[in-house]
């Protein structure tokens, strides 16, 4: 298997409260929880054979510069679909060219358009295709994993919450 163990990020104490650092997570020099969970993806793809991975995203996204980072460090081929934007493609997607990542940008770039466009281009071509937020299970899994360092007996955790698969994690993980 080429799962990594589960490398526990630091519990900072600032005073009255405590702060989980899921921006140190590093996975392979690209940092965050993102990272993290992609290189869960990352592993998942070559034990299982999959050509590469598809994921569609907001123009605004900041994803696809992760997925780039990731995939490149693991020989993984992605693709990104997006919606086709006016002025031109955001940092995060040119970046994201730069590691490698094909972008595909749709006229129709209704949420519901993208992700059936990335679904077929994944079956086409063998990749694994994730939707908005990373949704992979096995991550959530992983996520969980980062609750062993904290106290079990704390009464209030704050956490930011985007597509909520961390804080599933955290949920999983507390329980």
């Amino acid at each position: 298997s080429n799962r990594n163990k589960t490398v526990l990020t630091p519990v900072e104490s600032y005073g009255w409260f405590l702060a989980k650092r899921d921006d140190l997570a590093d996975e392979h020099g690209t940092n965050g929880g993102k990272a993290r969970t992609l290189g869960v993806v990352c592993r998942h793809i070559l034990e299982t054979g999959k050509r590469g991975l598809t994921i569609y995203a907001s123009r605004n996204s900041v994803t696809p510069a992760t997925v780039g980072s990731v995939c490149r460090t693991y020989g993984i081929p992605a693709c990104v679909h997006t919606a086709a934007a006016r002025g031109g493609l955001s940092e995060a997607f040119r970046t994201a060219q730069d590691y490698g990542v094909q972008v595909v940008e749709h006229s129709f770039g209704r949420m519901s358009v993208l992700a059936a466009r990335a679904r077929d281009q994944a079956a086409a071509d063998g990749y694994l295709c994730l939707g908005l937020g990373l949704d992979f299970p096995p991550a959530i899994d992983e996520n969980a994993m980062q609750t062993i360092n904290l106290p079990r007996d704390i009464a209030r955790l704050v956490t930011a919450v985007g597509s909520g698969h961390m804080l599933e994690g955290i949920l999983k993980g507390m329980t």
